[in-house]
């Protein structure tokens, strides 16, 4: 089944390539460094690619890729807890709104709008300033502005899947409207929340760097790659792969992410296959 949904979709071959060295550096970070990510070396300082600091060293010498790989932790723990918190909230929104009477569905589709336009950022820095910056504030910001996008994506699909020949033959047969859920609705729904799960977590990733960037995010001393970044923004004339290196994990969490959610969409649309010929 994998290998023939791999045959043919790039984009699900070249994502998944990108998600595993994610979590290659995620399971490395527990058992392997090469050094110490806190330690400081002053005499390291700015240290360029060698045999001891495959990456180089920031301004203080500590090594760079001991800091990427510790610093997936706090990025993909954030996502995971972000995402978790956006699809429970944002699906059970969806389907709620998608079942609900003709007169409460236009509050509920405008409320759900309404926090569509309510970036992350402002919700961090909201929450930031009432309890504090930490990972529980990125956390929580993060997973309620993505879970109004997802609640509207789940909403559109589930109410056409409600205006579907079968289910409406399934009401007429009398059954009930959590019966129909269950039996309905959440089994084809299955296609779009894998895509939208996927989204999300690139969403998450890059809001929680810029969270991190911002100060926002997880505190010192835990390494973070959006602290990364906002370290070696003084310094990128004097050694630009500072911030380079960080970027580059960055865009390939995002990047992967993206493109695992592309190639599920292309092998359960039919219209997005290749044709043999």
């Amino acid at each position: 089944m994998i290998r023939k949904a791999m045959k043919g979709n790039v984009s699900l071959i070249a994502g998944s390539i990108m998600v595993s060295i994610t979590f290659i550096l995620l399971a490395l970070s527990f058992i392997w460094t090469p050094h110490d990510p806190l330690e400081v070396n002053p005499e390291d300082s700015f240290a360029g690619i060698s045999s001891k600091h495959f990456l180089g060293a920031d301004k203080l010498g500590r090594d760079i890729l001991s800091q990427i790989i510790v610093g997936s932790r706090v990025t993909l723990f954030v996502a995971a807890l972000a995402v978790s918190i956006a699809m429970s909230l944002g699906v059970s929104a969806g389907i709620i709104i998608a079942i609900a009477k003709r007169k409460y569905q236009s509050p509920m589709v405008y409320a759900v709008n309404i926090a569509l336009a309510f970036p992350a950022a402002l919700l961090a820095i909201i929450l930031a300033a009432v309890y504090g910056a930490s990972t529980i504030t990125a956390v929580t910001a993060i997973g309620l502005a993505t879970a109004a996008a997802v609640a509207q994506v789940t909403r559109r699909t589930a109410h056409g899947i409600l205006a579907s020949d079968y289910v409406l033959a399934a009401h007429a047969s009398g059954a009930s409207t959590w019966r129909i859920i269950r039996k309905h609705v959440m089994p084809n729904l299955r296609a779009s929340l894998l895509i939208q799960a996927s989204a999300a977590v690139s969403v998450s990733v890059l809001a929680e760097s810029s969270l991190s960037y911002l100060g926002l995010g997880t505190p010192p001393p835990a390494p973070s790659w959006g602290r990364m970044l906002a370290g070696s923004q003084q310094y990128l004339f004097v050694n630009p792969l500072l911030a380079i290196w960080p970027g580059i994990a960055i865009v390939i969490v995002v990047l992967g992410f993206n493109l695992v959610g592309d190639g599920v969409r292309e092998v359960f649309d039919p219209t997005l296959r290749r044709s043999d010929s």
